[in-house]
């Protein structure tokens, strides 16, 4: 079949961005310096970057590097074969000890194949290849492997998504939360709907780290339910599992969420989660929560108020209240200066009232409080990017035991709110 033409297409980024990668060494990669793709009508699409993958702070180290990715598509976008490099280094001079492992320069080789083998079956394979070089010390290089198989079938609403990946304790990746390394195993998940208003959703997966003796699995299940003229229905039960030496810990959870959205939206949540570890009986925990949560809007007023209500039983069993108001409105708008022949609407520079008051009682073995805060925040938009203010806050605890007693804390200080 003859690919479907697309226009050619050049876009570069100078700064910070997220380059796509594949999923299996991060997904994504953070990048501050250079980012450009490059595509072509024919279906190549060239995308390449360098610069600094991580910036230096007290509890960071400075990592640069590159990255080269080259992918074909055809059969109208519906299948793709994709190459990726990338190579990232810490900087000796700068580099941080947060561990046993010292300045690392890191490079990776993936491919991935995807083919829509039916217009209801797609396939995703995925491998690659690192190396591992430690930039002192005069150690060896490292070299793992790792791949990653996905199998999606789905017919209407109803989708089943099979996925097997398998990487080796040393095989290099960078910082997306996708990378795999030092672990085997799989996942599942089948979703089909119910009903025209309902869904349920199962999964199933799991994980052994291959480098020591450990396995994890989580096994869920999923209801939701949107009714046109009643609240929103979300309910979901899942058990997890994690086994280690020394340790064979299971977790049960439920949680239960009723929602309605509108000038008057409210969240009611409630959730029972038990712990328990079979080689140490005193490990075991149960913990419930309950919020309420509303929220009133009306033209430049806003009014909610909440409860929330945790409880722990365990070897240290607590408990905590907290209710709060809040009250908010907006005044003095008016257009800016037309400056371009398309003023802006009025209202869009305005001040802004924000007022929070909120009660927390929490009791403990050893301890009980109750804690009023008070908070206070006018602000003026001046764009809608930049709203200079005066935030206040006032605070009262009242400690019930084991040593009675007051203390309060207060302050008013200047704020500077930048949505960039």
């Amino acid at each position: 079949m003859t690919p479907t033409p697309t226009p050619l297409q050049f876009k570069d980024v100078v700064g910070r961005t997220d380059a796509s990668l594949p999923a299996i060494i991060g997904s994504k990669e953070t990048l501050r310096g250079l980012d450009a793709t490059y595509v072509l009508g024919s279906g190549w699409t060239f995308h390449g970057g360098g610069g600094y993958f991580q910036l230096p702070s007290n509890t960071t180290t400075e990592r640069t590097g590159g990255l080269l990715d080259i992918a074909k598509t055809w059969m109208q976008g519906q299948d793709t074969f994709r190459i990726s490099l990338s190579d990232n280094s810490d900087n000796v001079n700068k580099f941080v000890e947060t561990g046993t492992t010292g300045p690392l320069r890191v490079g990776a080789g993936v491919f991935e194949f995807t083919d829509q083998v039916t217009p209801h079956l797609r396939w995703l394979l995925t491998a690659g290849q690192s190396n591992t070089y430690q930039l002192t010390g005069g150690l060896p290089t490292l070299y793992d492997t790792a791949d990653q198989t996905d199998l999606l079938y789905s017919v209407g609403t109803t989708s089943v998504d099979v996925n097997y990946h398998n990487a080796g304790p040393q095989f290099g990746t960078l910082s997306g939360a996708s990378a795999l390394s030092d672990r085997a195993g799989g996942a599942g998940t089948l979703s089909f709907a119910t009903s025209p208003i309902s869904q349920v959703q199962l999964g199933y997966g799991r994980d052994n780290v291959r480098s020591v003796f450990s396995s994890s699995t989580r096994t869920n299940a999923v209801f939701n339910m949107t009714p046109p003229h009643f609240p929103g229905i979300a309910l979901t039960v899942e058990r997890d599992t994690a086994l280690s030496p020394g340790s064979d810990a299971i977790t049960n959870s439920g949680n239960l969420v009723l929602n309605h959205s509108g000038l008057s939206s409210f969240t009611v949540t409630g959730n029972l989660t038990a712990a328990h570890d079979t080689l140490n009986p005193e490990a075991y925990s149960t913990q419930r929560t309950g919020v309420f949560t509303y929220q009133y809007a009306n033209g430049p007023h806003t009014l909610g108020f909440g409860v929330n209500g945790t409880n722990t039983t365990s070897t240290s069993p607590s408990a905590l209240v907290t209710t709060s108001v809040n009250y908010g409105f907006t005044f003095g708008g008016h257009s800016p200066p037309n400056t371009t022949g398309q003023p802006w609407t009025a209202g869009i520079r305005y001040f802004e009232m924000k007022l929070a008051l909120s009660n927390a009682n929490s009791q403990a073995p050893t301890a009980g409080s109750h804690a009023d805060i008070f908070t206070g925040l006018l602000s003026w938009h001046m764009t809608p990017q930049l709203a200079p203010g005066l935030e206040a806050n006032y605070s009262k605890t009242y400690m019930v035991f084991p040593l009675p007693g007051t203390t309060q804390n207060s302050f008013l200080r200047f704020r500077l709110d930048v949505n960039m």
